[in-house]
């Protein structure tokens, strides 16, 4: 583009200086001459100076004459010149458009081979990209259906290990230590100052005690909720064998040191109320922490197959865990 710019600049100058400059034309020189000599026939009478002076004048006239072809023959010349130069730089210009062409040619086919390179390489690209699509689609189905077959085995898994849990846990229910707090049937009367219990292990294991509190109570009350902070500790950090039983342990009535007449006559009219509760916690083989409650309350009951029988004996009262081993 350089190269057309500069030819182009080049042509219009030597357009410009190859013109020629305009002059005047000339009269023709016959015609001049026929007009002298009538006119020196008419002048004749003049002074001969005269004839003289007007001969001078004629021979300048055919020295400007040989001069005008002079110019024109140069102004010619100069023409011929500024045409070739003119056709020159055509000619140049022409080949500097040619030359143009065939770059601009060469250009646009390595630019045309560089986008049909880019049009491969794309192309491979899309198919090599389409081919990853696919195939990751096709390992995300094969992952699905490996999650889906994991899920299943771990429903199947957990299954089995509830399954195995529960059987475990029957197991260890069969297994375990099993511990109940035992109280001495009592005689309601003056006398009556303390309550006589113990413990007993009725499990196929041992279990290991770590504490055992109960209470033994005279109250107004026909049910109350057992107050386990009031209960007085007997024993800690001991054992029991399975099938054994503890040594007994001597429990003082609350909240007097024993009943009086008049209390003696409230329990047997089931207005007064003796009740002994209490707890024990423990552990089996198997680790598991355990406690056995306990909540009795004497009952008197007259009658029974021979008038005037007293039925007498320690009723299990309040909520279902108030005499529960769990």
């Amino acid at each position: 583009m350089r190269v057309l710019l500069a030819s182009l600049l080049v042509l219009c100058a030597a357009t410009v200086l190859a013109q020629p400059a305009k002059s005047p034309a000339p009269q023709n020189p016959q015609k001049t001459q026929n007009n002298s000599a009538q006119s020196q026939v008419r002048k004749a009478p003049q002074d001969k100076d005269i004839s003289k002076q007007s001969q001078p004048a004629v021979l300048g006239e055919s020295n400007v004459s040989a001069n005008y072809y002079e110019d024109q023959d140069k102004d010619k010349g100069k023409s011929e010149i500024a045409k070739v130069i003119t056709d020159s730089l055509l000619a140049l210009f022409t080949f500097a458009l040619v030359v143009v062409g065939i770059l601009q040619w060469r250009v646009l086919r390595k630019h045309e081979t560089w986008m049909q390179r880019n049009v491969e390489m794309v192309t491979r690209i899309a198919s090599a990209a389409d081919a990853n699509t696919k195939a990751i689609e096709s390992q995300a189905t094969i992952l699905k259906g490996q999650i889906a077959a994991m899920e299943s085995q771990n429903r199947t898994m957990q299954e089995s290990v509830a399954v195995a849990r529960d059987a475990a846990e029957v197991e260890m229910e069969k297994e375990r230590a099993r511990l109940k707090i035992t109280v001495q049937d009592i005689i309601p009367n003056v006398s009556l100052k303390v309550a006589v219990c113990q413990l007993e292990n009725y499990g196929v294991t041992p279990a290991f005690i770590s504490d055992f509190r109960v209470r033994f109570l005279y109250s107004l009350v026909r049910d109350i909720v057992p107050d386990y902070s009031m209960c007085r500790q007997v024993l800690y950090a001991e054992s029991l064998q399975a099938g054994e039983k503890s040594k007994l342990f001597l429990i003082s009535l609350e909240p007097i040191d024993s009943l009086t007449e008049d209390d003696v006559m409230k329990v047997r009219k089931d207005e007064g109320f003796i009740h002994f509760y209490g707890f024990v916690k423990y552990q089996d083989v198997f680790k598991r922490d355990r406690q056995a409650n306990i909540h009795v309350r004497w009952t008197m009951r007259w009658g029974g197959t021979m008038e005037g029988m007293i039925m007498q004996w320690w009723q299990p009262v309040g909520l279902p865990e108030e005499n529960a081993d769990k």
